[in-house]
């Protein structure tokens, strides 16, 4: 062998001994980061599997307050209704109530009252049965029974309630507070 060539083996040798060192250790480099990037993500699954068992306990008791709060406004419109009763302030405090339901979230109960309402059936004759609602007003009345009528018919004299219900044989006529 020459010089030259020898030379020429020498630096290839110390070129590739220089890369394999490189190698070994971005190769070790690259393990670490790997086992880093390992440590880590298994701390941030840690902390997820917290957060989301944090946010399982805030829903559970913000749903916990939510039926609260129902059950208090349910309680104070209960309460509201029974002192506007005993002090016969019934039509000041429908009206107060209506326009103030108008502005909030959760609704205050409103006053219920009887209502009579008068069907007409038609068969071959016409019969009037009144039957008698709980509802907030006499238009809610009135759709009470209209979108169920048929359950008010049990009320008809026997001859006449055994029929096929029929949507033209049945109106609302008449609706006035009991």
């Amino acid at each position: 062998m020459t010089e030259e060539n020898q030379s020429t083996d020498n630096n290839q040798t110390t070129e590739t001994n220089e890369l394999n060192i490189y190698e070994v250790s971005d190769i070790h480099n690259v393990r670490s980061l790997y086992c880093s990037m390992q440590a880590k993500a298994k701390e941030f699954e840690i902390k997820l599997i917290d957060t989301e068992a944090q946010r399982d306990d805030y829903k559970t008791k913000l749903d916990d307050r939510n039926r609260k709060h129902h059950g208090d406004i349910e309680r104070i419109g209960l309460a509201l209704i029974e002192v506007a009763e005993d002090k016969e302030w019934c039509s000041e405090y429908d009206e107060f109530i209506e326009e103030l339901n108008g502005n909030l979230f959760l609704e205050l109960p409103t006053r219920k009252r009887n209502f009579d309402v008068t069907i007409k059936v038609s068969r071959e004759v016409y019969t009037y049965l009144t039957v008698q609602v709980e509802a907030t007003s006499e238009e809610d009345a009135q759709e009470i029974v209209e979108e169920d009528t048929y359950t008010y018919l049990d009320d008809l004299p026997r001859d006449i309630s055994d029929w096929e219900e029929r949507d033209e044989d049945i109106d609302v006529t008449r609706v006035e507070r009991s």
